[in-house]
């Protein structure tokens, strides 16, 4: 239950989500596992909240377990999305399994990253 309240956004069955804008930037935290049954809809929800707000948009990763390449994707086209409207996709707190897909996919370097908040 802990789980629920943290993460109250269900993006598909093995995916949460939560959007937090109180240190004045759009933050976007996701719990779970990205792969090709949540990316799809993970990739809509991204949109959907960078529409909303600033042209910027921090993807915070600390609770993420798994991310296979269907979930690099669609990162990466949130990020070319926002790209071409003058934003960018920051991703924040990777997990060390989670960057090891991104450096071996060899699209890292199209993120801003950041550590995790206060580290």
């Amino acid at each position: 239950m802990r789980m629920r309240l943290a993460y109250p956004e269900q993006i598909g069955a093995i995916l949460r989500g939560r959007l937090d804008e109180s240190s004045g930037r759009r933050v976007y935290a996701l719990a779970g596992e990205v792969d090709v049954s949540v990316a799809p809809g993970l990739r809509e929800r991204l949109l959907e909240v960078a529409g909303e707000g600033p042209a910027e948009l921090v993807l915070d990763l600390s609770a993420v377990e798994f991310l296979d390449s269907s979930g690099v994707r669609a990162l990466v086209q949130v990020q070319g999305a926002l790209a071409a409207a003058g934003g960018r996709l920051v991703l924040r707190a990777i997990p060390r399994a989670a960057m090891r897909v991104l450096e071996m996919a060899a699209v890292i370097d199209r993120f801003d990253v950041e550590p995790a908040a206060g580290a």
